[in-house]
């Protein structure tokens, strides 16, 4: 059994994300070349994706509200639930290799538009740990949200292995900053020669969590969270 959390290593990444990324698409079988990737909410000297793009020959794009470098393949935009499809639609097969969001706010929403008309094999999401384990939400969708330091952002652990199960994922990891959730196509799952260590198990997981990086400090406003199945039929 793979157990990830033995994999963890930092080279372009903010933790662990580049051990990680790179023994999970060393174990579910290629299937496309070249291979690619998205990345929404990525910095030129800190992205999940720039170690693939830079040593495995990887393609893709980052969108982000800051930054812009279109030799590299960074693209200034502001990323809605409603414009996403629309951006990827000219550049992308409906089936490509590795989604990765960190937007500190409505990933939720914008992941939840892609997987409607998009199939990444795996996907890389930022949780909100400061929800328990066994919490299933979200925040209300807002289009011009910015995150501002405080708890009060993203969706929990058990919202995002219940978005990926609706559209055949199992969770396969979390990291231990508890920052990013690791999710892989079933499918791909099973062609796997290795299987990962305790697949699904969100208790498990988060149990490992190791730092308090990503337990922010209190909202001062109180705001609520959606439950999961409000959050789906947010508008």
């Amino acid at each position: 059994m793979i157990d990830l959390l033995e994999h963890e290593f930092r080279q372009w990444t903010q933790h662990g994300e580049d051990g990680v990324i790179k023994k999970i698409v060393e174990t579910i079988p290629v299937k496309w070349t070249p291979q690619l990737f998205l990345e929404i909410g990525a910095h030129f000297h800190e992205a999940n994706c720039i170690r693939l793009q830079q040593w495995e020959h990887w393609k893709g794009f980052y969108f982000d509200d800051f930054h812009e470098f279109q030799p590299l393949g960074f693209y200034k935009l502001w990323v809605t639930k409603d414009n996403i499809n629309g951006i990827l639609r000219p550049s992308y097969p409906k089936e490509f290799d590795l989604f990765s969001c960190d937007i500190d706010g409505n990933d939720f929403y914008v992941t939840k538009s892609i997987l409607a008309e998009f199939s990444p094999r795996v996907l890389i999401i930022e949780i909100n740990a400061t929800l328990l384990d066994t919490d299933a939400k979200v925040m209300p969708y807002n289009e011009n949200f910015r995150w501002d330091g405080t708890s009060f952002y993203g969706a929990s652990a058990m919202a995002w292995k219940k978005l990926g199960e609706k559209y055949d994922y199992s969770v396969v990891y979390i990291e231990k900053s508890g920052t990013n959730m690791f999710l892989v196509k079933n499918q791909d799952l099973a062609e796997a020669k290795d299987k990962f260590l305790n697949v699904g198990d969100i208790p498990f997981h988060f149990s490992r969590i190791s730092t308090k990086e990503n337990f922010h400090k209190a909202d001062p406003h109180n705001r609520q969270f959606l439950s999961f199945e409000e959050a789906m039929t947010e508008k």
